[in-house]
């Protein structure tokens, strides 16, 4: 019953941690930019000017500057006859994890605010898609696509406030956590006395680079404040890295997996 008990809370704070290093915000961002570079693929022999994939931080795939283009009302129009139908359903494939995310429902209040925000609209654009899946006319995919645009471009500029992170809003079950029986990552040594959680700092601040890291404070019980780097926010082009919060021998108590960076610092891997 102990040790179950203990697997329980590890399995809470990791995943309350994932949901705080990636927003939905951020992760539709990602989503979406990674959709568009499947959907709106491009052949280099046709189609010769791209953007430096320096811009892509900012400027989404899909508004590459090219002759083929003809602005609609709500962003540019990409012809059909150079789209790779290979790559929809990657499109497809990259987008269905996120909308089924939204069908369950927000469970925070930050996720609350972004349903309220784009819930309306990123569900007409599901339906575009499924449209499009039923009778494969590129129209519904063309206007899928225009809402998407309008989207991803109000999220870029929600994301550029991102500054701090109250778990009041984006997890309370982590501000809720007290006095729990996991050792805080990184401390944990056989022959030593073993610190475990007390509680977790009440706001995130978030580092301003690409991948907007959080600088993340847990209150231990040896009466020390313990800082991490909390990175969940990675390229979906490259291998995602998967949460780890595994219990250890009967020896020792669970322990979130870390990597030690320095005395007081560790980065914890999600």
């Amino acid at each position: 019953m102990v040790w179950h008990a203990r697997r329980v809370q590890a399995a809470l704070v990791s995943k309350e941690l994932i949901r705080t290093s990636i927003l939905w915000h951020e992760m539709w961002h990602a989503a979406l930019e990674e959709a568009s570079r499947l959907y709106f693929s491009q052949d280099d022999t046709a189609i010769p000017t791209r953007a430096p994939l320096t811009t892509r931080a900012t400027v989404p795939p899909w508004s590459w500057a090219v002759p083929t283009m003809a602005p609609t009302s709500r962003g540019p129009y990409l012809s059909s006859s150079y789209l790779s139908q290979d790559d929809v359903q990657g499109m497809l494939d990259a987008l269905t994890p996120l909308h089924a995310a939204l069908e369950l429902g927000p469970q925070t209040t930050s996720e609350a605010s972004f349903q309220l925000a784009f819930g309306a609209e990123l569900l007409e654009a599901h339906g575009r898609c499924q449209a499009y899946v039923a009778t494969q006319s590129r129209t519904e995919l063309s206007a899928a696509w225009d809402i998407y645009y309008h989207v991803f471009r109000r999220i870029s500029k929600q994301i550029a406030k991102l500054a701090v992170l109250e778990l009041t809003h984006v997890s309370p079950k982590l501000l809720e956590a007290h006095d729990l029986e996991l050792a805080v990552p990184g401390t944990y040594q056989a022959a030593a006395p073993v610190v475990c959680i007390r509680s977790f700092a009440q706001t995130m601040m978030v580092i301003p680079s690409k991948q907007r890291p959080r600088k993340l404070t847990i209150f231990g019980s040896d009466g020390s404040e313990h800082t991490f780097l909390l990175k969940g926010h990675e390229d979906l082009r490259q291998a995602r890295p998967r949460p780890r919060a595994t219990p250890l021998g009967p020896a020792s108590r669970p322990c979130l997996s870390a990597l030690p960076l320095g005395p007081a610092h560790a980065r914890v891997i999600l």
